[in-house]
């Protein structure tokens, strides 16, 4: 059974929301227990790796989408 690129496309793009809503409800999350963190530290060991995640799995879709449209 081979899955067709459209499908990776569309399973990548799904993978990058969940990606950036796990992240930034991680956050929210943490932010509210307010621990030995400041609000600057969660930032860059929270968001900055989901965004760079979340926008590789985006960019990668995008490319797969649009590859299969051209051809």
């Amino acid at each position: 059974m081979s899955i067709s690129q459209t499908t990776v496309g569309w399973l990548l793009l799904a993978a990058a929301g969940l990606t950036f809503g796990g992240g930034l409800a991680l956050r929210s999350f943490l932010g509210r227990r307010r621990g030995a963190t400041d609000d600057g530290d969660l930032d860059d060991k929270i968001l900055m790796p989901t965004f760079v995640l979340g926008c590789g799995l985006c960019l990668t879709a995008i490319f797969l989408l649009g590859y299969e449209a051209l051809t």
